[in-house]
């Protein structure tokens, strides 16, 4: 792999863990029955979201 593309997939990363800790960070301020509210979103709720990127981060780990 060049350095560039590298570099690339570093920034990528890096990317994806500040915007998981955003999004925990504002996840964290809810309370359990607004995680399971039903939302009109491609997923029925933020907890389902929540589980959904745990899910596809697992995968790009795996890969």
């Amino acid at each position: 792999m060049n350095d560039a593309i590298a570099k690339h997939f570093q920034i990528m990363a890096r990317n994806n863990r500040w915007s998981n800790f955003r999004l925990l960070n504002a996840c964290a301020k809810l309370n359990q029955t607004e995680l399971e509210a039903k939302r009109t979103s491609f997923f029925p709720s933020i907890l389902l979201t929540l589980n959904h990127i745990l899910i596809i981060d697992w995968y790009n780990l795996d890969a």
